[in-house]
C-alpha cells in the first residue's frame, strides 16, 4: 500500500507522503515524510473495534482491524498514527503535537 496525501485543510503547503509495507509476517513497516522530515516505524493489525464490526457486513469482518503506531524521526520527533483497515485500504490520522493529518490508504 502507498499513499500520497496533500492536506489543504491544514497549514498551507503541508505535504505528507509515505509508504506502508505489508509483508507476509507482522510487524510491517511504515515510513511517512512530513514537511521534509522522515518518520519510520512498525505496525501490527489488532482486533477491530465493536463499532467497526457493526459497520461491516459479516463476510468482510475477517478482513478488518485497527492499527496504532508511533513513528520516530532521527531528531527524536514523534508522529502518532492510527487507522482502521479493511483489506488493502485504511483510513485514520497521524498527529504531531497539536496538529493532526488525515491518513487514507487505497
Amino acid at each position: 500500500m502507498r499513499f500520497d496525501r496533500h492536506a489543504p485543510n491544514y497549514e498551507l503547503g503541508t505535504k505528507i507522503t509515505g509508504s506502508v509495507t505489508r509483508g507476509g509476517v507482522e510487524p510491517h513497516r511504515v515510513e511517512i515524510s512530513l514537511d521534509g522530515k522522515m518518520y519510520t516505524g512498525e505496525w501490527r493489525t489488532t482486533a477491530p473495534t465493536p463499532e467497526q464490526k457493526a459497520a461491516t457486513s459479516y463476510p468482510h469482518q475477517k478482513h478488518i482491524g485497527q492499527v496504532r503506531s508511533t513513528l520516530k524521526a532521527s531528531d527524536g520527533g514523534v508522529l502518532d498514527c492510527h487507522w482502521d483497515t479493511h483489506g488493502e485500504t485504511a483510513e485514520g490520522s497521524c498527529s504531531s503535537g497539536e496538529r493532526s493529518y488525515p491518513l487514507i490508504l487505497k
